[in-house]
């Protein structure tokens, strides 16, 4: 059970600097959607709700920020 909970944090933590490497670059459409497949797995990850909130407040998607940064909070 560890071996797969380790796999699990590994692949999230390069889905997420994939995310943000996206999100450096100004591709916000990318990084959204590897926010949002991340999420699919692990839907109360604060770390991507919050990362989700911002690329979504960013493409002025304000509304569905707020959502996402309450459910990071």
């Amino acid at each position: 059970m560890k071996k797969i909970k380790q796999k699990q944090t590994k692949k999230t933590a390069e889905a997420m600097e994939s995310a943000l490497r996206y999100q450096q670059a100004g591709n916000l459409r990318e990084a959204e959607h590897v926010y949002r497949k991340i999420l699919r797995e692990q839907p109360n990850n604060a770390r991507v709700c919050f990362g989700l909130a911002f690329v979504l407040r960013e493409k002025g998607s304000a509304d569905e920020a707020i959502t996402w940064y309450q459910k990071a909070l």
